[in-house]
């Protein structure tokens, strides 16, 4: 098992050593956050006007928590 981890440490470490990994890496972040986010402003869109149908009467989401919402849509 240590000779796994050492074999993996060091493609890692040569990985990242080059500018390409680097790209990568921000490319995927960048889009797994527009996602989490494009989910998240749909979510207070449908909130919102949820609010304005039912004015006060309005209860949220309580039966449906964001979290469960914003994964269940991706």
């Amino acid at each position: 098992m240590r000779v796994i981890f050492n074999i993996a440490r060091a493609e890692l470490r040569y990985f990242f050593f080059s500018p390409i990994a680097w790209f990568i890496l921000i490319l995927f972040l960048m889009s797994s956050a527009g996602i989490i986010m494009g989910t998240l402003a749909d979510a207070a869109v449908q909130q919102d006007s949820l609010l304005e149908l039912q004015g006060s009467a309005f209860e949220g989401f309580m039966n449906m928590p964001l979290t469960r919402m914003v994964v269940a849509k991706g």
